[in-house]
């Protein structure tokens, strides 16, 4: 699985699945990226949109595929990274969710954290990687070109009654 090398990979850090026991955590992290918010949606996050967020699953998978994970140096959480395994293909890896603490831009972590993820998707004989990025979110727009992501193609998501273009985005492994 993923998990077990992106853990080996990221052995500085303490690689933990978010549930009730740090749902806090991550909510205070999500709270911190008043960027991405701004951007995405026009009322204020709340916890019970994070709490969603750790069961939410794309069509025709099960929670078995995915990981809602924090990422802590000792007992700060300063990233969260959310994939599911074979979507939607099973030989590609889907990327829900990844944020960074406000506090960490800038500091090549992300990349860091991007790099061993991809090497622990190829390392299971992933073959691509995928996910969306919102158009009006220009910081993650330009993070995932850097990483090397490309513009598949464009869609539609409607929030708080606004359309908002979503780039769909890929790397090969």
């Amino acid at each position: 699985m993923i998990i077990d090398d992106l853990r080996k990979g990221l052995f500085a850090y303490n690689v933990v699945r978010i549930d009730e026991n740090n749902i806090e955590d991550a909510f205070k992290l999500m709270q911190s990226n008043t960027y991405f918010y701004s951007r995405t949606q026009s009322h204020i996050l709340t916890l019970e949109e994070c709490k969603e967020d750790i069961t939410a699953l794309p069509p025709n998978t099960d929670l078995e595929q995915k990981f809602f994970m924090g990422i802590y140096i000792k007992d700060e959480l300063i990233a969260i990274l959310d994939y599911v395994e074979g979507y939607p293909h099973k030989n590609v890896v889907y990327l829900g969710f990844f944020m960074l603490h406000m506090d960490k831009h800038k500091k090549g972590i992300g990349r860091q954290l991007i790099n061993v993820l991809i090497q622990a998707a190829k390392d299971n004989n992933f073959i691509e990687m995928k996910l969306a990025c919102y158009e009006t979110n220009e910081t993650g727009y330009l993070f995932w070109r850097k990483m090397g992501f490309t513009v598949e193609k464009i869609s539609k998501r409607e929030v708080d009654e606004k359309e908002y273009n979503l780039l769909e985005m890929h790397i090969a492994l």
